[in-house]
């Protein structure tokens, strides 16, 4: 387990430490945060190649894609991404990912009622179990 921040660039941030999703990467120096390494994946020294990856991040997701831009594009992982945690997540990361590689197949799917929970899927093939591919749609 590594105990880091993921995103676009090296460095540190201030995570703040609230304890299940209300834990995240704060811009300031909040009350409850510390700080923490910020890894771009497309620099860390993997053994083996991710060949999954999923996220649930709470807004960092746009970052961490663009830190995997180079393992996305020459790897091309399975992906699994929350779109719901900022306003454009549910346009802007799916395009983004598109222009990254445009033979991926795209599978959207809501675990929830409330509009929540909205992930999208990406693979080459359906590698998805069936029990998680009920209702998934295709764009």
């Amino acid at each position: 387990i590594l105990r880091v921040a993921s995103g676009k660039t090296d460095g540190l941030v201030n995570f703040e430490q609230g304890g299940g999703v209300s834990s995240k990467i704060v811009l300031g120096n909040e009350t409850n945060s510390k700080s923490v390494p910020l890894v771009c994946f497309d620099n860390f020294p993997f053994q083996n190649m991710p060949s999954i990856i999923k996220m649930d991040i709470e807004g960092a997701e746009k970052d961490t894609l663009h830190g995997l831009e180079k393992i996305i594009i020459q790897n091309r992982p399975i992906l699994m991404v929350c779109l719901y945690h900022t306003k454009d997540d549910l346009w802007e990361i799916p395009i983004y990912l598109k222009s990254l590689v445009s033979d991926y197949k795209f599978y959207l799917r809501q675990h929830d009622n409330n509009g929540l929970e909205t992930v999208l899927y990406l693979t080459f093939i359906c590698h998805l179990p069936i029990e998680i591919s009920f209702g998934i749609r295709t764009f």
